[in-house]
């Protein structure tokens, strides 16, 4: 096996206009993605500002770029960087967000000169005029201190090289708990290990599918399991599609997608109950026509800003408050089960989706039912298990059950006659 040293060529200093994103990183590419064996495509300069504009959008760039303004430059984790063969130019295989601030703080140096030079014309307070005057300042040290950057190449001389060892260096930091992205950008990129394999498999024109040795083949390249990894690109493919043929429909009830709602399909996978009624199996990679519309229906069709909070005013209209909701319907099923008698659960069906009651709604009642009927069932399987005792056991063990026996009957005495009371209370007045 090779060891992680020799992923590597000795770190280097680099022009940072010689440093390109990477237009094949699954949270910002384009569709498709140009891969990595077309230089002229791979380090395109026509790319490079949709590339940012994605990384500002996906990743909070504009928080991070604050931070190094006021920061400066302190490169704490690798730039890590591709050279093509044949280039003095490289791209960003691990870095994408930082490189896209030093390239944006460039392009915003002049507007914040021109802004100086209009507040000093203006008048401006001299307490405002001097904030602008650091903010230049340490704009224009950043610059001054980042025209060449640290990297540190990857020692691949080939494309195909590059994507044997990328899964490896990239799914050390970013899958295990070292260095964290979001689940769903984490589902992204299995997502894409997953289609490089299928596709070496079957050739490009194949329509993905799930199967066992393709999935054992993405397992071998990551510290996981190969049914979390099924999961993870169920939950990344459903998600996609969801937002690709709903993303209009969200947008017009008010809402608009975050990566954080993949979770929904997170847990519709996870619990039994939600799985079975979405229909959605081991082999699928998005939900059928009827469940996403249903799921559209239930969790998206209504504004949900603020809604979620434990007051009734703080509900929105949805079904589905948030994703955790699923857990509740899937604890609220597993209450139908146990009883063998209510069917809380089922007023959620995916073949009336209007019908649905909120899930906040089902738990009051769920409870209330539980509440009104523990007494019920308590003293009914204490009856049935008296019921089920055998005579001879009694006289074998009689000195011992004897004590337990009147405890019963004195608390059964208490509450009869408790009970009979109440029942008299409540006859009405003819």
């Amino acid at each position: 096996m090779t060891s992680q040293h020799s992923d590597f060529n000795p770190p280097t200093e680099m022009a940072l206009t010689d440093i390109f994103l990477d237009p094949n990183n699954p949270r910002i590419s384009p569709e498709p993605a140009p891969g990595y064996e077309d230089t002229a495509l791979l380090l395109d300069p026509a790319r490079q500002p949709d590339l940012v504009k994605r990384v500002y959008e996906v990743y909070n760039a504009g928080a991070l770029e604050s931070m190094i303004i006021e920061q400066g430059w302190t490169p704490v984790d690798p730039i890590i960087v591709w050279c093509p063969p044949g280039s003095k130019k490289a791209v960003v295989v691990e870095g994408n967000t930082r490189i896209s601030v030093l390239g944006n703080v460039r392009l915003r140096l002049p507007k914040e000169l021109a802004k100086l030079e209009r507040m000093t014309k203006g008048g401006f307070a001299p307490n405002e005029l001097r904030r602008q005057r650091d903010l230049v300042d340490a704009i224009q040290a950043l610059v001054a201190q980042t025209n060449n950057v640290r990297v540190y190449p990857v020692h691949a001389d080939t494309a195909a090289e590059l994507k044997e060892k990328l899964p490896r260096l990239l799914g050390v930091r970013h899958i295990s708990p070292a260095k964290n992205w979001t689940p769903y950008a984490t589902n992204l990129y299995i997502l894409t290990l997953y289609r490089a394999a299928f596709g070496k498999k079957h050739g490009p024109d194949e329509t993905l599918a799930l199967e066992d040795d393709v999935l054992n083949t993405v397992a071998h390249q990551l510290p996981m399991k190969p049914e979390e990894i099924r999961r993870a690109i169920q939950a990344a493919s459903a998600f996609s599609h969801f937002k690709m043929m709903y993303g209009e429909r969200v947008e017009e009830a008010g809402n608009r997608f975050k990566d954080g709602d993949q979770y929904f399909f997170d847990l519709i996978l996870a619990h039994k109950h939600a799985r079975e009624e979405f229909g959605f199996e081991s082999r699928d990679l998005n939900l059928k026509d009827d469940a996403e519309e249903a799921l559209f229906q239930w969790a998206f069709s209504q504004p949900r800003n603020g809604a979620g909070g434990d007051e009734e005013d703080d509900k929105s209209a949805n079904v589905f408050q948030k994703a955790e909701d699923i857990r509740a319907w899937q604890k609220i099923a597993r209450y139908d089960a146990q009883t063998g008698f209510t069917n809380f659960a089922r007023r959620l069906q995916i073949s009336a989706p209007s019908e649905a009651i909120p899930i906040w709604r089902l738990a009051i009642a769920q409870g209330a039912h539980k509440e009104q009927n523990t007494p019920v069932k308590t003293l009914s399987d204490l009856a049935k298990a008296l019921k089920e005792l055998k005579a001879d056991t009694l006289q074998a063990q009689a000195t011992m059950l004897l004590p337990i026996l009147r405890d019963i009957s004195n608390q059964v005495n208490s509450f009869r006659e408790m009970a009979e009371t109440a029942a008299q209370e409540q006859e009405p007045i003819v």
